[in-house]
């Protein structure tokens, strides 16, 4: 695992304070969100795991069979990530680096992303990720893919909030929308009375249904599922995610 790139804008916004707590509090549904993602692939699958982070599902898809890859851009995640795994006995591979320098082809039964990993570049780069996510399928071979939601209710309206994790961690949370390109920009500050100890800022485009739906079809992925969460709830038009599962068109 190459770690030595130098730190990006998302590198800077993810950074050990976001791990902590944003990332690692979502550790103990990992294994039913495994569960429900490798229900939908085929026995023993290959799987990506596409902006794995600190490792929180590539490890939980690993324990329960599947032979596992983890993608991220950030270094300090992935050394995280594997030092995890080890503890846990888990062989995963790891790899640094950005979503568009995915050159698989054929190589994975599953690919997913989650947690709203997606987003992050212009129209053509989003896009581009997609055609490489598809290229990298086996024929048949599924895509789940979680984003938020631009059309739920108040998510296109900027916001200021105070959250307190239950580790104590005070999270300032700075949220602007800009309605032309549906862009949502974050901005954390963590806390420790008047001192401001960590934070960053992050732009991520929002998606409507019908805009994932296109972008799936336009690049042979033919949509089977779509859903608010990994687990299963039902998507309705309050729902902050879009959990979508494509499928690789096999070519007739």
């Amino acid at each position: 695992m190459n770690t030595s790139q130098a730190k990006t804008a998302e590198e800077t916004f993810f950074g050990s304070q976001f791990g902590a707590a944003k990332l690692d509090t979502k550790i103990e549904r990992a294994g039913r969100e495994a569960e429900w993602i490798l229900e939908r692939l085929t026995p023993a699958p290959r799987v990506l795991d596409l902006g794995c982070g600190r490792g929180r599902l590539s490890i939980a898809l690993r324990a329960r069979g599947a032979t596992v890859t983890g993608l991220d851009i950030n270094g300090d995640y992935l050394r995280t990530a594997e030092e995890r795994a080890e503890a846990a006995e888990l062989s995963i591979a790891w790899r640094q680096g950005s979503f568009l320098e995915l050159a698989d082809e054929e190589s994975f039964d599953g690919i997913v992303s989650m947690f709203t990993s997606f987003g992050y570049h212009d129209e053509d780069g989003n896009a581009e990720v997609l055609r490489r996510v598809s290229r990298a399928l086996v024929p048949g071979g599924v895509f789940v893919l979680e984003v938020l939601h631009r059309d739920a209710p108040g998510m296109l309206q900027g916001d200021v909030t105070l959250e307190r994790t239950p580790e104590g961690v005070e999270i300032l949370k700075e949220r602007s929308v800009d309605l032309l390109t549906s862009r949502r920009t974050l901005r954390f500050r963590y806390l420790s009375g008047d001192t401001v100890r960590d934070g960053g800022e992050l732009v991520v485009r929002m998606y409507a249904l019908h805009e994932l739906v296109a972008l799936f079809k336009r690049f042979g992925l033919d949509v089977e599922e779509v859903h608010s969460n990994a687990r299963g709830a039902a998507f309705t038009p309050e729902s902050e995610h879009i959990v979508l599962v494509g499928r690789r068109i096999v070519a007739s």
